[in-house]
């Protein structure tokens, strides 16, 4: 694994994430245009798929080689294409339901993998204003700031939500 080019990778896609963030929180205050998918808990607005097309268009024009496995249709070829290459999995609005009601609990979740391993990944959750980042070894950010697992050792311990 090349830390450099998930790095690359990683940064590249933290910068634009600011104006798409702002386009959504936007979006989310005016007309979603909302369908559903399986069910009426399965939505898609209008936010999902301008969020997965920017992202989409952003990357295959910066990593034209990387393969794309988004929700709402872009995917990569075939396994054995992803395996050679850089392999970018998109939620474009990962808690769309949330969104959809004007809720605030919401993220951008981008993970990137590379020889069918996860080596990094960004969750942007715009309307709580954070901003988690991670990279295979070298641990993660919220917002910048290193974070750690707790020390709790039992489920009783904790607290799960």
């Amino acid at each position: 694994m090349m830390n450099g080019e998930v790095g690359e990778r990683l940064n590249a896609i933290d910068a634009m994430l600011l104006e798409l963030e702002s386009e959504l929180l936007e979006i989310q205050q005016g007309d979603l245009s909302v369908v559903t998918k399986s069910n009426s808990f399965d939505l898609v607005t209008k936010a999902d798929t301008l969020c997965e097309g920017r992202l989409v268009d952003f990357i295959r024009e910066r990593f034209s080689d990387d393969v794309i496995l988004a929700e709402e249709g872009s995917s990569a070829a075939s396994a054995e294409e992803a395996e050679d290459h850089f392999l970018w999995i998109l939620d474009p609005i990962d808690g769309t339901t949330n969104f959809a009601n004007g809720l605030p609990v919401w993220g951008i979740s981008i993970g990137l993998m590379q020889h069918s391993e996860m080596v990094g990944g960004l969750v942007s959750a715009p309307g709580l204003s954070l901003r988690y980042r991670a990279v295979k070894g070298q641990g993660a950010t919220c917002n910048g700031q290193t974070i750690h697992v707790n020390e709790k050792s039992g489920m009783a311990d904790g607290i799960i939500a």
